[in-house]
């Protein structure tokens, strides 16, 4: 086209992204569903700040286009663009579900939606973000600090300490000496005054630490559980002789 001759003159010799994008808009004018001049509209839109017309270009294209990824990218971009830009949340979150309706596990919107979710302290819509993630991801070591963040809102935010015990114990299963986790169970048990449960923690803790007075300590603590919380003095002796012994 002619245009689209003009268009790059105006674009890439006289550095004029509103002529271009006004010459690149008449060719859409003759040709509405000419998918190259769109884009590079969205392009040009998006260099000048035009973020209605940006969103009105990725709409146009995702309408034009069959390929189901390619539609997501484009439905999560206009949310990016929403929530980024424009700062209208509400909208961001109605194209992030539009996308997730298409693509359920698709993980840039799971993560920017988790990312409102915190914002906007909906722990229940959260957590479902972050489970969606976990399956979704393959990376051990990122689930972990996943299910670590569904525990702690369980037990921070929404005052459910038994779920978040139920996580911790999900994040032994990948890693059997997971120490943040066994604190943290140690920290629940205790407070929930489950004195058996928090002395199998301290047993697995045992298993982990090297140096001989932590360990003479350990057996202390649960010595001194046995005696002064569980009224098993027989168990108690046995675990401070272990203490001394070290």
């Amino acid at each position: 086209f002619l245009l689209d001759k003009i268009g790059i003159t105006y674009e890439e010799k006289l550095n004029d992204k509103e002529k271009a994008a006004e010459t690149y808009r008449r060719i859409l004018d003759i040709i509405p569903d000419h998918l190259p001049t769109i884009r590079t509209l969205a392009r040009l839109y998006a260099r000048l700040n035009r973020w209605e017309d940006l969103i009105k270009m990725c709409e146009i294209e995702a309408e034009l286009i069959k390929d189901q990824i390619q539609i997501v990218s484009l439905l999560h971009k206009i949310g990016e663009t929403y929530e980024e830009h424009l700062k209208n949340i509400d909208e961001a979150v109605r194209y992030y579900k539009k996308a997730l309706m298409i693509s359920p596990n698709y993980l840039p919107v799971l993560k920017s939606l988790g990312n409102i979710y915190l914002y906007q302290e909906r722990y229940e819509e959260l957590i479902d973000m972050y489970k969606r993630e976990i399956e979704v991801t393959r990376n051990q070591p990122h689930n972990i600090s996943l299910y670590h963040k569904i525990a702690q809102i369980y037990e921070d935010k929404l005052n459910m300490p038994e779920r978040a015990i139920s996580v911790y114990e999900e994040v032994l299963l990948l890693d059997n000496y997971n120490l943040p986790a066994l604190n943290a169970l140690k920290n629940i048990y205790l407070k929930l005054k489950t004195y058996d449960r928090y002395i199998d923690i301290l047993l697995r803790e045992v298993e982990l630490v090297t140096d001989v007075m932590q360990k003479a300590y350990i057996y202390y603590q649960v010595g001194d559980i046995y005696i002064n919380r569980l009224r098993n003095f027989n168990k108690g002796i046995e675990f401070l002789k272990k203490s001394l012994a070290i």
